[in-house]
């Protein structure tokens, strides 16, 4: 499985071994957080951290509390990742 964790200055103080840090201020609007930016540059922060999000491989979404990662699940399902366990399509 892929192992994703959206915190942000929190993900250095400890996080699982082999997690990915997508910071979930990345993806939303600078000037509006509760406006996720475009599919595209979701797309481009994904492909940047080296996470397909059509891959066939579990994706799993880990934080301190479970807060952050509804923004993590909500850019993936965005960008076309079928959330039910397995890949888009």
């Amino acid at each position: 499985p892929m192992l994703l964790d959206p915190r942000g200055t929190t993900f250095d103080k400890g996080h699982m071994p082999g997690a990915i840090n997508i910071p979930y201020a990345n993806l939303v609007e600078e000037d509006d957080t509760l406006k996720f930016k475009s599919r595209e540059d979701l797309m481009k922060i994904f492909k940047e951290a080296g996470v397909d999000v059509q891959t066939p491989r579990e994706i799993i979404l880990t934080c301190g509390s479970g807060v952050s990662v509804c923004h993590l699940f909500l850019a993936l399902e965005e960008c076309g990742r079928n959330n039910d366990g397995g890949g888009g399509g």
